[in-house]
């Protein structure tokens, strides 16, 4: 029995007592705005090819273990919870729009490889099949996806992790992704897994290297920060200094997923048991750490 709490756009688990590991889920939401409906030239089926499909069905035993569990309920087409607010694609606003030049200005200090493949905070192209939009969008509505959804997501992270931290001097956030299979010739073809920590910026080395090496333990090609090293939400939310880690992890959906994009049940048991171990593992491993610094 899962217990949720929450509105609609978060999911936030229900558990007796605080656990040291935050799971944050940004990518699996299903719910699809109207006026997202009303504005796309897609359709819902063409839109939900940018979705994490389904990988919020890996938390379940999470919750039994008391971790605390986060999932956006609202669509990455509609906002990317894993983008910062001012990475926002000047092509999709009008210039005459009163904060064009600001935008723009900002828009400067993003990923400009996201932002030229239409994945920036709120996303304009679905990957091979097109623009989403039918028309150019005002600031004034993203700044509303923002109020209303990216703001209270990110400080639902901040506040689990501060809870965790007060009650175990540590907190580690797992921020939780899935891939579609990396073609040959591409980099990481053949990986099942990948584990980012931005280069080392996000969480002690120590829990990025247990992470990799005990899910290659279990049997998963994995790799470090190849070909995904985390995003916006490692950049906030990981403060290894003051004992606050972020790492994010990408499964490839055929672990658990058919052809047609639908859970396998076996196979989400068996992908939800890995998940639960390795959170197990950045628990041993981050008090492990936190034990360490008090005695330095």
């Amino acid at each position: 029995m899962q217990d949720w709490t929450g509105d609609n756009n978060i999911k936030q688990s229900v558990t007796a007592s605080i656990s040291p590991i935050v799971v944050s889920v940004p990518h699996a939401g299903r719910h699809y705005p109207s006026l997202l409906q009303a504005q796309s030239r897609l359709t819902v089926e063409q839109l939900c090819l940018l979705e994490d499909r389904h990988v919020d069905a890996l938390t379940g035993s999470l919750i039994s273990m008391e971790h605390q569990v986060l999932v956006a309920t609202t669509a990455r087409a509609w906002i990317d919870l894993n983008r910062a607010p001012h990475e926002i694609e000047s092509d999709m606003i009008a210039r005459t729009d009163p904060g064009f030049d600001d935008m723009r200005t900002s828009a400067v200090r993003c990923d400009q490889a996201k932002i030229n493949a239409g994945l920036g905070l709120v996303p304009s192209r679905v990957p091979r099949i097109g623009a989403i939009y039918r028309h150019k969008l005002g600031l004034d509505d993203i700044k509303q996806r923002i109020l209303s959804i990216h703001t209270p997501w990110h400080e639902a992270i901040e506040h689990a992790m501060a809870a965790a931290w007060r009650v175990h001097g540590f907190a580690v956030l797992l921020d939780l992704h899935s891939m579609p299979t990396i073609p040959r010739g591409q980099t990481g073809h053949g990986l099942r897994a990948v584990i980012g920590d931005r280069h080392g910026q996000s969480c002690d080395i120590a829990l990025a290297g247990r992470a990799a090496s005990m899910l290659r333990r279990e049997g998963l090609r994995t790799d470090l920060n190849r070909p995904y090293a985390g995003a916006y939400t490692l950049m906030r939310h990981g403060q290894p200094e003051r004992n606050l880690h972020a790492l994010q992890v990408e499964f490839d959906r055929s672990l658990y997923l058919n052809d047609m994009g639908n859970p396998i049940a076996a196979r989400v048991e068996v992908l939800s048991g890995i998940l639960a171990r390795l959170c197990a593992e950045l628990a041993e491993t981050g008090r492990m750490i936190s034990q360490m610094q008090a005695a330095e």
